[in-house]
């Protein structure tokens, strides 16, 4: 159940952030990644994203790498590697470069990865400033 909700997160965060905003080039690339982790081939997926992050992004402040350093949370976070998953999603948020919806999933993929570790005094700020910044911006806050 756990898998199933990180892939249904996965796949909603890379198609609401990534389609308009990133070449067809990255975005092939990361739909790539997304079928590995998808059909759970991990060495493969690990390949693409190391590739990634040693190759084109590394020390990156791009939204395109911030993308990278979320995909690679979630690749983690699949395979409840929820540890390793953390300093990802961190690395995320920090790049300042994500769309406010976009840093919304991330800090909301954060908080659930610190939860699934017991971290629960990280859990409660991100998800307050979840939904602080959900009713000033107007973003609907799912029931998920």
């Amino acid at each position: 159940m756990r898998k199933l909700f990180f892939i249904l997160m996965f796949s909603l965060s890379l198609s609401v952030s990534s389609e308009e905003t990133i070449s067809r080039w990255m975005a092939d690339y990361f739909k790539r990644i997304h079928d590995h982790i998808g059909n759970e081939n991990y060495d493969k997926a690990q390949k693409e994203l190391e590739m990634g992050d040693q190759n084109y992004f590394r020390g990156g402040r791009t939204y395109e790498a911030a993308l990278l350093y979320q995909l690679y949370g979630q690749f983690y976070a699949v395979q409840s590697q929820y540890t390793n998953a953390i300093p990802w999603f961190e690395k995320a948020l920090a790049t300042g470069k994500m769309p406010r919806i976009g840093q919304q999933e991330v800090r909301f993929q954060l908080a659930q990865t610190y939860f699934m570790i017991g971290k629960y005094e990280n859990v409660i700020p991100l998800l307050e400033e979840f939904i602080a910044v959900g009713e000033k911006y107007k973003y609907p806050v799912s029931a998920r």
